[in-house]
């Protein structure tokens, strides 16, 4: 008989793994309140992703970052809000939002250069055009421009 129970304990093992899962998914995918401890208040919200400094919420009227540190102190427990862990998380966001603003900065002024360069080498070539133009014509009178002693 324990032979059978250890297989049934087995076999519930994925089946209660599953269940784990299901119940802590479904904590994030019910329709849930927040109030700010401002006042604001976020009703019938969805909490789309946990994030070490807050919570990303979306709403009929779209998605929302509420900071750990703008909601009551049940509400950061709920979620195992850490400041150390936030400070950390916050300062590597704004490091990367500024290495993109600088690649973007960056990438803006190299298609500006590209544009200007664009621009000086069509200046250079009808400037080349103009002068081979006005060589043509040049070679093409009588004499090269020479004026004739008859005409002295």
């Amino acid at each position: 008989m324990k032979a059978c129970d250890g297989n049934i304990a087995r076999e519930m093992k994925p089946a209660i793994l599953a269940m784990v899962l299901v119940l802590a998914a479904l904590q994030f995918a019910v329709a849930d309140d927040f109030k700010t401890n401002d006042g604001k208040e976020y009703k019938n919200v969805t909490v789309k992703r946990v994030e070490p400094d807050g919570i990303v919420l979306s709403s009929k009227s779209g998605i929302s970052k509420i900071y750990f540190t703008e909601l009551p102190k049940e509400v950061q427990d709920r979620f195992n809000y850490r400041p150390e862990q936030a400070a950390a998380y916050s300062a590597e966001q704004n490091t990367s939002q500024a290495q993109l603003q600088n690649v973007q900065g960056l990438q803006a002024h190299y298609t500006s250069l590209q544009k200007q360069e664009d621009e000086i080498l069509l200046a250079i070539g009808q400037a080349e055009e103009a002068k081979e133009n006005k060589k043509r014509m040049w070679q093409r009178r009588p004499e090269h421009g020479k004026r004739s002693v008859r005409a002295l």
